[in-house]
């Protein structure tokens, strides 16, 4: 980075002055149903969550210094953007690209406004992407060159992300096939393993505690069974009328409202589930909730995170049980959809400001210090975003037809070790990114920002690597 530290003065000039300009359209920190609660968890000091506990702890950490919020998103701003940089200049540094494409990958950071807006969101995104870039730069420094102190910073990493978001659950084991087929020891290898899985399962356990204190059973997140049955609602809505079999006597209760609702939903002209979104995990009126404060004897008023998670195994449950009897029907409704929605992503709450909303709840206001519930903006659409959908879809289709490209004309043979290594570490997070997002919950385009900059990246290094292959033939 040394050698380029005149691009680095004027792009970090440049991210400054783009974020002053910005706050003076967005004074206000962006907020959504999540904002409440992690700033909830954060100001109860809460072990376990609805989300994963780590952004309320670093909220909570913030807040100990300063409370306003105009200083927490520059932080997360700048924090991205470092973190950006620091994996683009890395990929500058090991792989020597010409100037021009120097130029390029070094524009997509500053001329994209989706991270402004991302670090102006007060939930773990933008932090999370950020944590993942430096996860993913670090793999290529230990593909390229190999330090055993590599293996605690990059440990410290992954526990650290995996606080933040169960997005990382996956990438452990993408860490362990980099250390597997590193030019290391085996002692070495088989301590880096276990270092890697050690942290995040100390984690996994001590949350597992905590919601056996709460609920009496041992789960790690009781949001993964809230969203299974989410999932499965989306398909059972097609299906449920064909289903005459009686369900097991412990789903009964909960499949006669699930029944009733879809009845309900069949004379509705615009129907909430039309498409995937959070409808079946949120909204008061589905199901799967009303059943909760059917047990609970409780109503949308009193929806807390207490009477939630005791259920999440239940509803877990439920919706595996639905998609065991119906697989071809989850993957009709659900899988495909969700599989488009991969290669075009929905902008959901990235497209808009504080819920188009003139006002924040109560604990926001009093977390940030605000004069009041009123905030401002320019706008409360973000229409400089409502394409960004088609790019990512453009960048995925262009990263895999320079990669079949590059690939016939075997330009791998050509290709320099590191490279080769680094485009099969991507292709592994293509493939791996692309089946745990599929399959874990309907996809959105702020969960997908890291791996498409990636994708953006190697399509860069890729059209140059062709070009220089073809004019040599």
């Amino acid at each position: 980075m040394y050698k380029h530290r005149l691009a680095v003065i004027i792009v970090v000039a440049l991210i400054i002055v783009e974020f002053i300009l910005f706050k003076l359209l967005y004074p206000y920190a962006n907020f959504s149903s999540d904002s409440y609660v992690y700033i909830n968890a954060a100001a109860a000091n809460s072990d376990i969550n609805i989300w994963p506990i780590g952004y309320s702890k670093f909220l909570r950490v913030f807040g100990t210094f300063i409370h306003s919020d105009t200083a927490l998103v520059f932080f997360q701003y700048l924090f991205l953007e470092a973190a950006i940089l620091y994996f683009l200049f890395t990929i500058i540094e090991l792989l020597r690209p010409a100037k021009a494409v120097v130029y390029i990958l070094l524009s997509f950071p500053l001329l994209n406004p989706v991270f402004l807006f991302l670090g102006n969101y007060v939930t773990s995104d933008a932090l999370f992407t950020a944590l993942s870039f430096i996860w993913l730069t670090q793999l290529l420094w230990m593909l390229y060159e190999f330090k055993p102190f590599y293996l605690f910073t990059h440990a410290l990493v992954l526990l650290v992300a995996f606080t933040f978001r169960y997005n990382a659950l996956y990438y452990p084991f993408i860490s362990a096939m980099v250390l597997i087929v590193s030019r290391q020891r085996w002692q070495l290898k088989t301590v880096g393993i276990a270092i890697i899985f050690l942290l995040p399962g100390v984690f996994v356990w001590h949350t597992s505690n905590q919601y056996y204190k709460l609920t009496g059973t041992r789960q790690f997140s009781a949001f993964g069974g809230w969203q299974l049955a989410g999932n499965a609602m989306f398909m059972y809505s097609h299906a449920y009328k064909n289903d005459t079999t009686a369900v097991p006597l412990r789903f009964a209760a909960l499949h006669r409202g699930v029944v009733r609702h879809m009845d309900s939903l069949s004379h509705v002209r615009s129907r909430p589930d039309a498409y995937l979104n959070d409808y079946y995990l949120w909204n008061p009126n589905n199901p799967l909730i009303q059943y909760m404060f059917a047990q609970s004897g409780t109503d949308a008023s009193a929806l807390d995170f207490r009477i939630w998670a005791p259920m999440a195994p239940l509803q877990g449950a439920y919706g595996a049980y639905l998609i065991r009897r119906h697989p071809g029907a989850y993957a009709r409704y659900y899988l495909l959809p969700n599989t488009i929605n991969y290669f075009l992503p929905p902008l959901e709450d990235l497209g808009i400001y504080n819920m188009r909303k003139d006002s924040v709840k109560k604990v926001e206001q009093i977390w940030f210090d605000y004069k009041s519930q009123q905030v401002k903006s320019y706008s409360k659409d973000v229409g400089i975003l409502y394409l960004l959908p088609v790019l990512a879809f453009i960048i995925q289709i262009i990263f895999w037809g320079t990669m079949v490209s590059f690939l016939l004309l075997k330009g791998h043979r050509k290709a320099d070790q590191f490279f080769n290594a680094a485009l099969v570490l991507v292709i592994v997070i293509w493939i791996i990114n692309f089946a745990f997002s599929v399959l874990a919950s309907p996809i959105m385009l702020r969960y997908q920002l890291f791996p498409l900059v990636v994708f953006f990246s190697f399509s860069v290094l890729l059209v140059e690597r062709i070009y220089k292959t073809a004019w040599e033939i």
